[in-house]
């Protein structure tokens, strides 16, 4: 009988040891990226902006946007932090520290690609990527409600974000879980956020993105094959 239950230990053991193996564990960086980190109306720090080309009001980009669009994007002025125009959707409820921003002046009327950095710290592990995403606009978010060489609102890395277009200039559109992984690295990175006039009148755009990054799993240490050993000898 002492010979089962010493067996039976050594079971219990060696089994809660696999288990140990098996446990993973997985750290969650969180990042936040809003419209007009100022008050209004100062440049915003944090936002970069390229205006279409033809600097006429209600057109937006003639092509696809290309690498250099981006790059120029990343490299063009401030964008202007701005009081809600009289019709606008004052704030967004998932995050009242953003304001509206455009290009310069205020609530000018041009379509506009913004770029906004943001880091995850190397050396990471990316196991998973997803995005929240809450908006008003005025005119529209890509070029998909009206058509265009741009449907998309939304690019990572100059890679659209397909789920995020269109909403409203008086009512907070939102968008959560969008997957996108295999759009984001170690390092650097740029959200773009493309803002397409329409109307001729006024243009601006709201927005705050909640993106969660999961580290790839590892295993948790537990008890190894000598600690068995060594506690049966």
């Amino acid at each position: 009988m002492k010979a089962c239950h010493r067996f039976a230990r050594f079971t219990t053991v060696l089994l809660a040891g696999m288990l140990a193996f098996q446990v993973a564990s997985a750290a969650t960086l969180t990042l936040t990226l809003r419209s007009g980190t100022p008050l209004p109306t100062a440049p915003d720090p944090n936002i970069t902006y390229l205006l279409e080309p033809s600097g006429l009001c209600g057109a937006g980009f003639p092509t696809v946007f290309t690498a250099a669009d981006f790059a120029a994007a990343v490299a063009g002025p401030n964008a202007l932090s701005i009081p809600p125009f009289f019709v606008w959707n004052p704030s967004l409820q998932c995050d009242t520290l953003a304001h509206w921003i455009s290009s310069p002046p205020a609530q000018n009327p041009r379509s506009a690609l913004y770029a906004i950095h943001f880091n995850v710290p190397a050396p990471c592990c990316i196991g998973k990527a997803v995005m929240s995403f809450c908006w008003s606009q005025d005119d529209f978010l890509g070029d998909l409600p009206i058509g265009g060489p741009n449907p998309a609102g939304v690019y990572i890395n100059g890679a659209p974000v397909p789920a995020i277009v269109g909403g409203s200039y008086s009512a907070e559109s939102s968008i959560a879980g969008v997957d996108i992984t295999g759009l984001v690295h170690c390092g650097d990175n740029v959200m773009y956020v493309y803002d397409r006039d329409a109307g001729c009148a006024v243009a601006g755009v709201l927005f705050s993105s909640t993106i969660d990054i999961t580290s790839c799993i590892t295993p948790t240490p537990g008890t190894t094959w000598g600690k068995v050993r060594r506690m049966y000898r």
